[in-house]
């Protein structure tokens, strides 16, 4: 998932020194941007308007995609730091129970990534 920063950072205008205060909403946003590539888009997907996400499975997600891009193993702990950074659950208007929202994490907008504080 590395070599997609660049193309992220070159979409955008964060610096480097942003990057590295916001690790978990990159992450985040890149595992989402390359999640159908590495053909785990039935466990994690963006919604279709682009402004939620949701993990359509959970055991899956945990088990084979977190631990590529996070060091947590619990998804209490990743449910955590999704409140730490301001994501917000919620259900109005998805099918799904495991949908999060966060005004700065829109798709196909990393250059909102720098709004978003702890």
């Amino acid at each position: 998932f590395d070599q997609h920063i660049p193309t992220l950072m070159a979409q955008s205008d964060l610096s480097f020194s942003e990057i590295d205060k916001r690790p978990f909403p990159l992450k985040l946003f890149n595992m989402l941007e390359i999640a159908s590539e590495l053909g785990f888009h039935q466990s994690l997907s963006w919604t279709p308007d682009g402004k939620s996400f949701v993990i359509l499975n959970r055991e899956k997600f945990m088990c084979q995609m977190v631990p590529l891009f996070f060091k947590q193993t619990k998804f209490r702990s990743f449910t955590r730091q999704l409140n730490i950074w301001g994501f917000e659950p919620t259900t109005f208007g998805y099918q799904y129970d495991r949908v999060w929202r966060n005004k700065y994490f829109i798709r196909d907008k990393p250059e909102l990534l720098k709004c978003m504080e702890r």
